[in-house]
């Protein structure tokens, strides 16, 4: 049996950890008139910021 736990709730949003990505399509059924999306994996971007002093040009 899947869970999902409310981690955080304001007047537009609710924000819930679910222990099955199953149970995001569950909610989608459920949620009529919600946006339901599954967080997005981080990516690695290069550091592009000027740094003063440095050597590369």
């Amino acid at each position: 049996m899947s869970t999902a736990a409310v981690v955080h709730c304001s007047e537009h949003m609710l924000l819930v950890r679910v222990d099955n990505d199953s149970v995001v399509d569950v909610l989608c059924g459920r949620l009529h008139g919600w946006v339901v999306s599954q967080q997005a994996r981080r990516l690695q971007v290069p550091d592009t910021r000027l740094r003063l002093g440095s050597e590369e040009q």
